[in-house]
Order: structure tokens, then C-alpha cells, then sequence
């Protein structure tokens, strides 16, 4: 995501059915990520829960002092912030993060609301492309994949197939 401030990016992950842990595990994880400028805990996140696209979804809002993802610590980045959602639905959670500079990230807080908004229900049949009957690649948000596996859900609004084959 362009801003004022910098890039930021956004971040949507699909694990299968299963998921990757429960939700509050993952917000808290994310949550930990952050620090205040001291290097305290954050203890301002905003959690919520809601509908979107018809499915529970939980979100979180956390801001501060980025130390890194997954991949363990990395050089902590001041003034950033995490728009994160996890979409529960019938085939399993979607993951979404949107992080970036702080400016960044608040400017494009509707485009982030709108794409989860977006977020419908496929049946399976859609990730057939008409002229070949191949199975087409996963549903994408720009150059972001939400998944390697396949997948009955897409989101809608900004879907281009990538064919098997093509």
C-alpha cells in the first residue's frame, strides 16, 4: 500500500481448514510484535469483532515499535502499525495484515475495511476457467496470495485467476 509515509504491505495467509492456532493466539502474537518507544509491552491494542463478508471475523488495531514477524526479531521500526483481521470462514480462517509506517497505514484503513468486506462465499465450480476447464491459480489482492492451496473462497472485487495450463 502506497502512503505518504512509505510503503506498507499487506499480508493475507490461508492454512486449509485447520488454520494456524485459534484466533486470540494469533492476535496476541501479533500484539507482542509491538512495543512502545521505551521498549514496554503495548497495552493499547483495539480488538474487535464483527462481520465481514457475511463471516465472524475478529481484528485487532496495534501500534508502536515493529521488532519483526515470525522470522524472529529484526531491527525494531518506530512508528509503525498493524490493521490485522482473521475471517473465519466455512473452509478455514484467512489471515489478513496490513503493516506499515504508522501514516501509512491509517490512510489506507477503508481500502483495508472495504477488501474485508469483499471477502464472499465462491462456489467451487468459479476456479474453473471457462475456455479450458483448468484449475485456476489462487485468489489474489494484487500481487499478494492469500494461499497456495486452493481455495472456495476468493475475493470477488479484485480476482484475476492465474490458469493451470495457460
Amino acid at each position: 500500500a502506497e502512503g505518504s509515509a512509505g510503503p506498507g504491505e499487506l499480508i493475507v495467509f490461508f492454512f486449509g481448514p485447520q488454520g494456524a492456532g485459534g484466533a486470540q493466539a494469533n492476535i496476541d502474537r501479533w500484539v507482542g510484535q509491538f512495543t512502545t518507544d521505551s521498549g514496554a509491552p503495548v497495552t493499547d491494542a483495539k480488538q474487535t469483532s464483527r462481520k465481514a463478508g457475511g463471516f465472524d471475523t475478529v481484528m485487532v488495531e496495534v501500534a508502536g515499535r515493529y521488532g519483526g514477524g515470525m522470522g524472529g526479531p529484526g531491527t525494531a521500526q518506530a512508528n509503525q502499525r498493524l490493521l490485522g483481521a482473521i475471517v473465519n470462514t466455512d473452509g478455514g480462517p484467512y489471515y489478513f495484515k496490513l503493516l506499515g509506517p504508522d501514516k501509512t497505514v491509517l490512510e489506507n484503513a477503508a481500502a483495508f475495511d472495504a477488501l474485508l468486506g469483499s471477502v464472499v462465499a465462491s462456489p467451487e465450480e468459479s476456479w474453473k476457467h471457462e475456455s479450458n476447464e483448468a484449475w485456476c491459480g489462487p485468489p489474489t489482492f494484487g500481487a499478494a496470495p492469500v494461499s497456495s492451496r486452493r481455495s472456495r473462497f476468493r475475493i470477488h472485487r479484485t480476482h484475476r485467476p492465474r490458469c493451470v495450463g495457460r
